[in-house]
């Protein structure tokens, strides 16, 4: 037996000791970037822990391991549906005749051997942001990138061009099969993980009196931490409606917006709830752990999400956490970690969560509580469950 890789875990013993050749393709791998782009990023590091030879395809390629050979690809910029059309021309292109033991697509690309249905389905999405068929199909034909990537989803999930699909909830998996017409036996459902070396309960407890002194909070304040880019989709209009409804109740409430958004459009929201004096927006974030630290709970009422990292990260740091059961995350939480809302729009449910919450012993049960689950999804742990799959792929 070998000795274990970087991530703790026993290397993989590959039939007759051949190192195994992984192609990884990703539009973005990089620290810097969305769940999406660090998670092609940490997945590399841990397949090198493994005595893989790594491979990455991609427009931008950072923060990688010295020992992954990059390949860039470029693709259009504008318009829309010909960055997708030409970023999987480009990588067929460059992965030419090379051989690889197992291709993996972390975006819509084929064929491929594994597809990472991380980002969920495009088209359950178009159903959720548009529930009237008819203004569903005229944004189709408004748009002609919907209608592309709506043409690549279908075809990468035909079993021509994909083996096996890694959906991250089973939220997402029962999404595949209604849209992409995959068999549930084809999908492996491996729920995101965490890097528990930096969300813990450890690492907050040490910095949240700096960063509440930081933010301009007392110990006696409540703070919600509400971090996401699209601030809309993710519900934070719902958020301010049940926030202003039990201020009166509880006005030692705050809330920390992070993220990326226009503040401007949600100036009347605040206004109509006299929230003035109970936001605080942080702009964009690197260290996401700091907010995590200086929070008290963590609310994220959005409309679809596959499986929310920011979810499980503020589980991970002993946050109770409040989502929706659009968010596949919510599959991990249960009535002793957080709630889940059926309805992202139910802001009158959600001001009854708060309600409960503003009670310190519950806050602290719950959330330490929600660590505890965490322990089970980390990084490492989501890397073996894939580094499994890929087995059993090779030796077939």
């Amino acid at each position: 037996m070998r000795d274990a890789g970087p991530t703790g875990l026993q290397p993989i013993d590959w039939a007759d000791g051949i190192v195994v050749k992984i192609a990884l393709v990703n539009k973005v791998m990089s620290r810097r970037g969305g769940g999406g782009e660090r998670y092609a990023v940490d997945l590399a590091h841990h397949l090198l822990s493994f005595d893989c030879q790594v491979h990455a395809y991609g427009q931008l390629l950072e923060d990688l391991p010295q020992a992954v050979q990059r390949h860039p690809v470029t693709a259009p910029v504008r318009p829309g549906f010909r960055k997708i059309t030409g970023f999987i021309r480009s990588v067929r292109s460059a992965l030419g005749d090379q051989h690889y033991d197992i291709i993996y697509a972390l975006t819509q690309f084929y064929p491929t051997d594994i597809y990472f249905m991380g980002g969920g389905m495009h088209e359950h999405w178009m159903h959720v942001r548009d529930p009237n068929p008819v203004m569903r199909q005229l944004r189709y034909l408004i748009n002609p990138t919907h209608l592309v990537m709506r043409r690549v989803e279908r075809r990468l999930c035909r079993a021509a061009n994909c083996r096996v699909v890694i959906a991250n909830s089973n939220m997402v998996k029962r999404h595949a099969m209604v849209y992409g017409g995959v068999p549930g036996e084809r999908i492996q459902v491996v729920h995101n993980g965490v890097d528990l070396n930096t969300f813990n309960l450890g690492v907050c407890r040490q910095l949240r009196t700096s960063v509440r002194r930081e933010l301009g909070f007392g110990e006696d304040q409540i703070v919600i931490l509400f971090i996401a880019h699209n601030w809309r989709r993710k519900g934070l209009e719902t958020l301010m409606r049940a926030l202003g409804m039990i201020l009166r109740q509880v006005p030692r409430y705050q809330l920390v917006v992070a993220g990326r958004g226009r503040i401007g459009a949600f100036a009347k929201i605040i206004q109509q709830n006299k929230l003035h004096d109970h936001v605080r927006f942080v702009g964009p974030v690197d260290a996401p752990q700091r907010y995590y630290a200086g929070a008290d709970l963590m609310v994220l009422p959005t409309m679809y999400d596959p499986c929310a990292g920011v979810t499980l990260e503020a589980m991970a740091c002993g946050l109770p956490v409040i989502t929706t059961a659009s968010n596949g995350a919510s599959e991990l939480i249960n009535e002793q970690s957080g709630f889940v809302l059926e309805n992202h729009t139910d802001a009158t449910t959600l001001s009854h969560y708060l309600l409960y919450l503003a009670e310190d012993p519950i806050r602290t049960a719950m959330g330490q509580h929600a660590a505890r689950v965490m322990q089970d999804h980390s990084f490492a742990k989501v890397a073996q469950r894939t580094y499994e799959i890929m087995r059993a792929m090779i030796r077939k």
